[in-house]
């Protein structure tokens, strides 16, 4: 199987819909609230059932329409903090999380897939490595949208890379 990283997976997290969330806490009545947003190039419809305190999330797909229930758990305060903050049941592992990863048609978390972050799995030169193509990237797509130095060779782009590889003669 291959292994799956989370670097450009579309995701929910609480952040999301927390404004949702926090106005329909203590409602009374068993209407639900709803927001539409987009992840990753999709339309989702997230519904909050307050006397519930569970979530439901709507999202299609090329295999069709889905439904994912998710409950909602609520921590306590922490390193100073004054409001309880919303966290995910994952409906995979039962695990709480702030981020629910789409990987084909499965909301979950990131455990329930096995996988984590690309960058993870590189070593300090790779890294640096990636860093300075980032940044060569960057300045070749500001060269394209507006004209001007050439790419990679403003100042600025010069002394990130002379600072990723001080050996390199630019």
């Amino acid at each position: 199987m291959q292994k799956i990283y989370l670097d450009l997976t579309p995701r929910i997290t609480t952040s999301d819909v927390e404004n949702l969330i926090l106005s329909g806490k203590g409602k009374k009545d068993s209407s639900p609230l709803e927001q539409f947003f987009e992840v990753g190039g999709g339309i989702y419809q997230v519904l909050y059932y307050p006397l519930s305190d569970s979530l439901e999330i709507r999202f299609s797909d090329e295999a069709g329409f889905h439904t994912v229930k998710v409950g909602l758990f609520w921590s306590r305060p922490g390193r100073g903090g004054f409001n309880d903050k919303p966290l995910f049941v994952c409906p995979v592992t039962g695990r709480r999380c702030e981020r629910l990863f789409l990987v084909g048609s499965v909301i979950a978390s990131r455990y329930a897939f096995e996988c984590g972050y690309s960058y993870k799995n590189l070593s300090k030169k790779q890294r640096d490595v990636k860093k300075a193509l980032d940044i060569l990237d960057r300045a070749i797509a500001r060269e394209a949208a507006a004209p001007g130095a050439a790419p990679g060779q403003t100042e600025e782009d010069i002394k990130k890379i002379k600072d990723l590889f001080p050996f390199v003669d630019i």
